[in-house]
């Protein structure tokens, strides 16, 4: 065999040259290329990741040299003077937690490096040394600090996206995700009972943010003014030292609890003077000094599935127009409706309609333990009014002077001879110590039951189920239990239409039904007592319509359908007319 040294020189290689390949038995030509670099190419790669991370090691061990010596809060001179030339040595500042890697030079020493101990970063100096940018090629921190600072500002605010769960949902800024809702805290009130939260409420209320968010907990507060167009929503509790809440229209209480303290605030909850379209739904309130709501000259008011216990005092108010779960006065669209819980009520009425009031609806409501009335409208210029529905239970429950005087259930006082102006429907009224529905004027007066009237046997003259002075229309109502007449109509002058209609009696103290108009040039003039069952009275009469000191009942009266089906008596003057009655008279 010839010598390596001998053979003929070859080209240079390119790579495509031909070489013989044994692969799994079988041979065959390929470039010698492809074998080197499906062989060698890995490791050529690993060894140049290798160089590139040697590299990178190399720099870092340049930029940071351990330090050889290091000195705790001393002086730099100290510390430059314990090292030779060209060590290098650590100073440690306690104070700041920092600590200057430093080399020593003829001069002095130089800077290397900086470092920050692990306290340091954790604590207040740590925001001073972290640089930050917004992660979007924007703008950029030199401190940690500084970040922060913007993140807490309205434009920091901003830059915050959020993304709701669900298909369909668009990013939005952090900050119009937070202003959906807008907390009196976020204003600076408290609510822990304590701090008084006054100012930082009006703040809020004034922001010009429209629904104010009071957030669970208990705001102690002076008197505060809700402005046109703001909502007042939430779990939160009012607790007022002074003052109430004055509505200035356009507005919704929704959710909250007002607590006067123990009616140490002397004020109502909430005033509606010469405001419009008010709504307050689910409000509570506690120990109000006088009234919950007291609206003058307001329309379009609104209050529904509200509560309200211990609301004014005999003591500190004016009783007449205090102490009202509501008080009105020239207003118009009132709607009081679905108010589940208004207890123990100290003014004339626990929901009173005074003077000049139209177009309102007082249904479904319960109320209990009245000093005086359960609902009351007074005065004159009254005009569709409605009481329906409602639950009125032991009016006179907490009156302590021994007189049951202005304790009825319902007490209406129209000045009206129109029956349709006021309609009384519905309605359950229990335990009165007075009249159980009292009308002074036109009303009509249909399908409610009366119980127990003459309740806690207080002094009244007047305890009858349901008493009429002046024209109206009452039918198809139950009256059980009445201490004195089941159904009463007393007037003088001239009456005309009155109707008592399919109404049912039952254990009755005196008359079933009694008529009497009194004085001279008085009279009934085309009134009806019918299709009456009277089941069982106390009295002289199951029935009796008369005229008394001068007064006459004419043959324009009818008497007729009635039905006494025990042993009984009525009384109708000959110049009424009387037929189709089943009655039997007593022996």
């Amino acid at each position: 065999m010839p010598k390596i040294s001998a053979l003929p020189a070859v080209a240079e290689l390119d790579g495509n040259e031909q070489v013989v390949l044994v692969q799994g038995g079988a041979t065959r030509r390929g470039q010698i290329g492809g074998l080197v670099g499906a062989t060698v190419g890995p490791y050529l790669v690993e060894a140049a990741a290798s160089a590139d991370a040697a590299a990178l090691a190399r720099d870092q061990a340049a930029d940071l040299v351990i330090p050889a010596n290091i000195f705790v809060d001393v002086p730099l001179a100290t510390a430059e003077a314990a090292v030779a030339n060209g060590t290098v040595f650590k100073l440690v500042d306690p104070a700041s937690g920092l600590a200057d890697v430093r080399r020593r030079t003829v001069g002095g020493s130089t800077l290397l490096y900086r470092e920050a101990t692990a306290a340091a970063l954790g604590g207040v100096n740590g925001e001073t040394l972290i640089g930050a940018d917004d992660g979007d090629g924007g703008a950029r921190w030199s401190t940690l600090r500084g970040f922060i600072t913007y993140l807490r500002s309205t434009a920091g605010a901003t830059v915050l996206s959020f993304l709701q769960a669900g298909v369909g949902a668009v990013p939005r800024s952090l900050a119009a995700k937070l202003g959906d809702s807008v907390s009196v805290k976020d204003f600076g009130a408290v609510g822990d009972g304590a701090a008084n939260d006054t100012v930082a409420i009006q703040k809020a209320l004034d922001s010009g943010l429209g629904t104010i968010n009071l957030t669970k907990g208990t705001y102690k507060t002076d008197a505060l003014v809700v402005p046109d167009g703001v909502e007042l929503i939430g779990r939160g509790k009012l607790s007022f030292t002074s003052g109430g809440l004055t509505l200035m229209g356009n507005n919704t209480l929704q959710g909250i609890t007002i607590d006067g303290r123990n009616k140490a605030h002397g004020a109502h909850a909430i005033v509606v003077w010469d405001a419009d379209n008010v709504l307050i739904d689910n409000v509570h309130f506690r120990q109000i000094a006088r009234s919950a709501i007291d609206a003058i000259r307001a329309n379009n008011v609104t209050v529904i599935n509200c509560t309200a216990y211990e609301i004014g005092d005999k003591a500190l108010i004016n009783q007449t127009i205090e102490g009202c779960f509501f008080h009105s006065t020239l207003c118009s669209r009132i709607t009081i409706n679905g108010n589940y819980r208004i207890e123990r009520t100290y003014g004339h009425a626990a929901i009173f309609i005074r003077e000049n009031n139209t177009d309102c609806s007082i249904s479904d409501n319960a109320i209990y333990d009245t000093f005086f009335r359960g609902v009351q409208v007074y005065s004159l210029g009254h005009a569709r009014v409605v009481i329906s529905d409602n639950r009125i239970y032991r009016m006179g429950e907490i009156n302590d002077t021994g007189s049951g005087v202005t304790c009825n259930g319902i007490y209406v006082v129209t000045g009206s001879t129109d029956p349709s102006l006021v309609m009384i429907s519905d309605n359950h009224i229990e335990k009165c110590a007075e009249n159980g529905i009292e009308v002074l004027g036109a009303a009509t007066v249909d399908s409610n039951v009366v119980k127990i009237t003459g309740y806690r046997n207080l002094e009244t003259p007047s305890k009858e189920g349901i008493f009429v002075e002046g024209g109206a229309i009452i039918r198809n109502n139950t009256v059980i239990g009445a201490a004195d007449k089941g159904i009463r109509h007393f007037s003088g002058g001239v009456v005309t239409m009155i109707v008592i209609d399919s109404n049912v009696i039952i254990d009755s103290a005196s008359d079933g039904i009694n008529m009497q108009v009194d004085g001279e040039d008085s009279g009934y003039v085309n009134c009806r007592i019918s299709n009456n069952q009277i089941m069982s009275h106390g009295g002289a009469w199951a029935l009796a319509i008369n005229g008394t000191n001068g007064a006459t009942v004419d043959d324009t009266n009818a008497v007729c359908g009635n039905v006494i089906p025990i042993a009984s008596a009525a009384f109708v003057p000959a110049g009424c007319r009387s037929f189709a009655n089943s009655w039997q008279l007593a022996a």
